[in-house]
């Protein structure tokens, strides 16, 4: 398939800032243990990742790829993905961002940027661009188009090359932890106990523990107050929604109880966080 160099970056540029609101959501997060995410998918949203002084695998095509380079990652609607990283260097980064474009348009329709490519010589350029994004989504004084155009850059750096990742023995990744992960996944709004995850992956809560805490560097416990905690973050910064709905969401009996909750496990409470979400 032959595509005009850029056709498809005018295409979706117009889009995005036409609809300045097409970036969804953007996050960060520091990686200083053991990080993971069940392979899980969105309908239709797009994700793109910028993955920095990490190595791990990454979930795509149905299997586990792994890597030990600066990694660009974009999952397009409906693909499943996932990730497993440890840092790497001592500014092991990911950013993290979504954007909702029309199906139709050729960035999405043909997928003309590759599911991953190694960063190279363009990580700090790419880096330095995603951290202005995500200040710029953040700052409520800023204009949304902001993050947009930024966004745009990135994908404008983005390498086209499709650089070849390593197959990752599925050894690596235990069958039982990721039934767990999954499971807890599905129910943050209630997370599963450690003897129904146990029945559900059909050994021990015992082993499970071990499993878990080998491949993801947490217990089934703190992963689910983890991931129940990215989606505070990203109900708080992304839709601007009301605590009393996210608290609700989340399956907590009050928003006094849900702040309680999430100041315990973020050092701030959830107007602190919405006003200034410096991490993710």
């Amino acid at each position: 398939m032959a595509i005009v160099s850029d056709f498809w970056l005018r295409e979706a540029g117009l889009e995005v800032l036409a609809h300045p609101g097409a970036v969804e959501s953007s996050a960060y997060h520091a990686i200083t243990e053991p990080f993971h995410i069940a392979p899980h998918h969105h309908e239709r949203s797009i994700q793109i990742d910028v993955i920095a002084g990490c190595k791990g695998r990454l979930f795509i095509d149905d299997q586990w790829l792994g890597f030990e380079s600066d990694i660009g990652h974009i999952a397009y609607p409906s693909q499943t993905h996932g990730y497993s990283l440890e840092k790497r260097t001592k500014d092991a980064v990911v950013y993290h961002f979504k954007l909702m474009l029309d199906p139709e348009i050729e960035f999405v329709k043909e997928q003309v940027l590759p599911r991953a490519s190694e960063l190279g010589e363009k990580v700090s350029q790419i880096v330095s661009i995603a951290e202005n994004a995500r200040q710029s989504w953040g700052d409520p004084s800023s204009p949304r188009v902001s993050a947009a155009i930024q966004l745009l850059q990135i994908l404008s750096a983005w390498p086209t090359s499709r650089n070849a990742l390593g197959a990752v023995s599925t050894l690596d990744v235990d069958d039982h932890v990721e039934v767990a992960a999954s499971m807890i996944e599905g129910a943050l709004d209630d997370p599963p106990s450690l003897d129904e995850l146990a029945s559900a992956s059909g050994i021990s809560g015992r082993h499970l523990t071990r499993l878990f805490v080998a491949s993801t560097g947490m217990t089934p416990a703190r992963y689910a107050t983890v991931r129940r905690l990215d989606r505070a973050k990203v109900l708080l910064i992304s839709r601007r929604t009301p605590i009393a709905d996210v608290a609700d969401e989340l399956g907590f009996a009050s928003p006094a109880t849900f702040t309680r909750w999430f100041r315990m496990n973020e050092g701030r409470t959830p107007t602190e966080f919405r006003d200034s979400p410096t991490v993710f």
